[in-house]
């Protein structure tokens, strides 16, 4: 019998592992007497090859746990984590390591790999939607202006007290410091002034002209008793009084060109609706 007849009959015969074949495989394999032996592992470039739609379900699953980032899904979570802190305090600038220590190490983290460009834009634009401040010492100024738009949208105003804190900062000194300075950019002038016009005055003006305009729109006057009082909701304003004081400190030129402005505004407009 020629080679090739010998390897075809050799390929016809049924192949059958013998006992001694099988137990030295259990001896190597280091599986006991009475023990199965674990089923080979299929490789997935098997189930390809065999029967993809068969295995579609074990296919997609590999896919997916390949495709998995640990890291993305981490950023996403502290990410929502910075947006429910900016949402309940209206900045970005968590102080209280007790009770934001992981949302501050995060942040940091971030600052880190922005300086560096190892942050993906759309990562950066993300963050400064929330109002990042990306250096805190670089960004002063725009780290007091995030702490008094979060002021100006609970309160309607920036007639910030100077001793007043919004989370452990002082957002009251701050706003006194930009009332005082000359040297603001046209774009911080802007931004305060879209939050608040008045806020170049003093607080205690700043809070009594708005309550003046009030009480004059709910048919009050500017003549008039100086004891008189507010009206509606504002009963313990002082509108005469508070008019007095403006009169003298006109007289003594302690008024503003801002506050003389305003003051002669609501004149003229009393004159025109009399006339």
């Amino acid at each position: 019998m020629d080679r090739i007849t010998e390897l075809r009959a050799h390929r016809a015969q049924p192949q059958h592992a013998t006992a001694a074949t099988e137990g030295e495989a259990a001896e190597a394999a280091g599986v006991g007497a009475g023990e199965q032996q674990p089923a080979a592992v299929e490789s997935p470039i098997d189930w390809l090859r065999i029967d993809a739609k068969r295995h579609a379900a074990r296919i997609l699953q590999t896919v997916k746990l390949r495709a998995f980032n640990p890291r993305a899904t981490e950023w996403q979570r502290m990410h929502a984590v910075a947006a429910v802190f900016h949402l309940e305090h209206g900045h970005l600038d968590p102080t209280d390591k007790t009770r934001h220590g992981e949302l501050i190490s995060w942040l940091d983290r971030q600052r880190y790999l922005n300086g560096r460009g190892l942050l993906d834009a759309a990562r950066v634009s993300e963050l400064d939607a929330l109002g990042m401040i990306w250096s805190k010492h670089a960004n002063a100024w725009e780290r007091g202006y995030a702490y008094a738009r979060a002021w100006a949208a609970h309160h309607g105003h920036l007639a910030v007290p100077a001793t007043e804190k919004l989370d452990g900062y002082a957002v009251g000194a701050w706003m006194r410091r930009q009332r005082k300075a000359d040297n603001l950019t046209p774009d911080q002038a802007a931004k305060l002034d879209a939050l608040d016009e008045l806020w170049r005055l003093e607080p205690d003006w700043n809070r009594s002209y708005p309550r003046l305009l009030t009480y004059l729109a709910a048919d009050g006057t500017l003549d008039g008793p100086a004891n008189r009082t507010g009206l509606g909701d504002d009963p313990a304003f002082r509108p005469g009084a508070w008019l007095r004081k403006q009169a003298t400190a006109r007289t003594d030129g302690k008024l503003t060109e801002q506050q003389t402005a305003l003051l002669d505004a609501l004149h003229r407009h009393a004159e025109t609706v009399t006339g």
